[in-house]
């Protein structure tokens, strides 16, 4: 099982990635078996929503995509939204961009 830091860090590779290749199209895929493919739209850190301060805070790195087309519906795509999130919280299984495997579990 890796730590959070480490599925940050995994997370952050995927951003670098995805920044120097903002216009290809991504296939996202997860555990759940859901499936999108997509374009990078943005990243930045979320967080918990709790204060700064407060010991229950949290802090992760996030990457935003833009759904071009939902190949296998699941949990990870909220359908009022057309984009979907990565991060420690909800990590892909696979991730290729134009048949180069970006990452895989």
């Amino acid at each position: 099982m890796l730590s959070p830091k480490e599925r940050d860090e995994i997370i952050k590779s995927i951003g670098i990635y995805a920044s120097k290749h903002i216009a290809s199209t991504y296939e996202i895929s997860f555990n759940e078996g859901d499936s999108y493919r997509c374009r990078y739209s943005t990243d930045d850190y979320e967080d918990n929503d709790e204060d700064i301060d407060s010991p229950e805070y949290e802090e992760w790195y996030a990457i935003d995509f833009k759904v071009l087309e939902t190949i296998q519906d699941g949990p990870n795509k909220d359908p009022r939204f057309e984009y979907i999130t990565i991060s420690r919280k909800r990590m892909p299984s696979l991730v290729t961009c134009e048949g180069v495997v970006v990452y895989r579990t």
